[in-house]
């Protein structure tokens, strides 16, 4: 009756360190990520990243910055298939570019040219001063290129007071201001 106990002991001394031993490695691994840990980024080059993602410009949350740091977005409509580049065309945004780098922040942006449509493209301003960037939004409207002549002349655009029309092929057509 002892061999039998013994053999007994012996199978839940090892299903115990065995247990032990599957738990405590996945734990030890769990507590490196924490505070002050060293961890490899992405690029596997062993820096932690330490710029956090710009957020959506807020007046209240942000008064440090200087009033030529504030970048002003403007809704605009554009004929689809015009060629629009999202990416290089800032027409609509007013910004001092003494006093901010502005780019196009793709992470949360969507945005097709040749297909009708509302699109938010969001642009990272980026203080010259060193403050903490920023994310701004603008609507820009894809229409067909019959539809966005016909509605830049609803709106009174494209006429230069003498009651004829300006050709508008559909690039740059203010709607309505936009400041977050």
């Amino acid at each position: 009756m002892t061999k039998k106990r013994l053999k007994r002991v012996m199978a839940l001394v090892m299903a115990f360190v065995l247990t032990v031993g599957a738990v405590i490695p996945t734990a030890a691994y769990a507590n490196a990520t924490g505070p002050g840990a060293d961890v490899a980024d992405s690029n596997g080059t062993g820096r932690a990243e330490t710029e956090q993602e710009p957020v959506l410009y807020n007046e209240t949350d942000r008064p440090d910055l200087e009033p030529a740091e504030i970048v002003e977005a403007e809704d605009i409509i554009v004929a689809a298939g015009y060629g629009f580049d999202v990416e290089q065309s800032f027409d609509g945004l007013s910004y001092d570019d003494r006093a901010v780098k502005i780019s196009y922040y793709a992470e949360k942006s969507y945005f097709d040219g040749n297909k009708a449509g509302d699109y938010a493209a969001y642009y990272k301003a980026e203080p010259v001063s060193g403050k903490a960037s920023y994310l701004i939004c603008r609507t820009i409207s894809v229409r067909e290129p019959e539809t966005a002549v016909k509605e830049s002349r609803e709106s009174g655009e494209g006429q230069d007071g003498s009651g004829e029309e300006e050709p508008a092929p559909g690039s740059g057509i203010v709607v309505a201001a936009c400041l977050f």
